[in-house]
C-alpha cells in the first residue's frame, strides 16, 4: 500500500469498514507479557524511568515514568536528579536513585 494521503471521506468509510466485529483485534486480549512491553515502549518513549530506593538500596521505595516528573516531586533540577541517578549516588541522604531496578540479594 502507497503512503498517499486519503481523503477524509475515504478515511471514514475505512475506519467505519474496520470497526466492531470486524476490527482485526475484536474480542480478543492483549498477553500480560504484551502489556508489560507496551507500556516499556512507552515509559521509555516519555523518559528514563527512575527508581528510588532506601539509602541502603534494599528497599524499592517509589518509582517515576520520567525523570521530569522526579524533578517535580523531589523540587530538583533534572540534572541532578539524571547525576544521581546514573551514578547511584545517595540523594538528600536519604534515597538512592537508579535507572534500573536493583536486583534483590
Amino acid at each position: 500500500m502507497d503512503n498517499a494521503p486519503r481523503r477524509k471521506e475515504s478515511q471514514a468509510l475505512i475506519s467505519l469498514a474496520n470497526s466492531g466485529i470486524n476490527h482485526p483485534l475484536y474480542g480478543k486480549k492483549h498477553l500480560a507479557e504484551t502489556l508489560a512491553k507496551m507500556s516499556l515502549a512507552i515509559s521509555h518513549a516519555n523518559g528514563t524511568v527512575i527508581y528510588v530506593y532506601s539509602s541502603d538500596g534494599k528497599t524499592l521505595i517509589n518509582n517515576f515514568p520520567s525523570a521530569i516528573k522526579a524533578e517535580k516531586y523531589f523540587k530538583a533540577s533534572f540534572y541532578t536528579i539524571r547525576k544521581y541517578a546514573l551514578n547511584g549516588l545517595i540523594f538528600r541522604d536519604l534515597w538512592i536513585l537508579s535507572t534500573s531496578l536493583i536486583p534483590k540479594e
